[in-house]
C-alpha cells in the first residue's frame, strides 16, 4: 500500500515503485507533488482508479501506471499538461478517452485497447 502521507514530501521530483507487490489504491495526495517529474507504479497490484488529482503534477514528464489492476477512465486533465511526454496504463482495463483529448497526440494501442501508451511529444514513436 502506497501511504498517503507520501503527499506530505512536497520535494519529491521522482517515485519509483515498480515491482513492488503494492496493493490497494493509488493516493489521491501524490497530486501535491508539484515538483514530481517522474512517476512510476507499473508492476504492482494497485487497484481503483487514477486520481484525477495527478493532473496537478505539472512538472511531471512521464508517468507509469502499467501492468496493475486499475479500471475507469484516464482523468482528461492529464492531457493538459504541458510537461507530460509519456503515458502507460498497459495492462488493464482502462477505458479509452475523450477522442478530443488526444488530438495532436501519437496514441499506440492494440485492437483491444489493453495496451495503451501515449507519447505526447511531437516525435514520431
Amino acid at each position: 500500500m502506497i501511504p498517503d502521507e507520501i503527499g506530505s514530501a512536497t520535494a519529491l521530483k521522482a517515485i519509483r515503485l515498480s515491482m513492488n507487490q503494492l496493493s490497494g489504491p493509488i493516493p489521491p495526495a501524490i497530486g501535491n507533488l508539484r515538483h514530481l517529474n517522474l512517476l512510476d507504479v507499473s508492476g504492482n497490484m494497485l487497484t481503483g482508479s487514477i486520481p484525477a488529482t495527478m493532473a496537478n503534477l505539472s512538472a511531471c514528464v512521464k508517468m507509469d501506471f502499467s501492468m496493475n489492476k486499475l479500471v475507469g477512465s484516464i482523468p482528461e486533465g492529464l492531457f493538459a499538461l504541458d510537461t507530460l511526454e509519456h503515458l502507460s496504463v498497459e495492462g488493464q482495463s482502462i477505458s479509452e478517452p475523450n477522442p478530443k483529448a488526444s488530438v495532436g497526440m501519437y496514441i499506440l494501442k492494440d485492437d483491444a485497447f489493453d495496451a495503451l501508451i501515449w507519447n505526447m511529444d511531437t516525435s514520431v514513436v
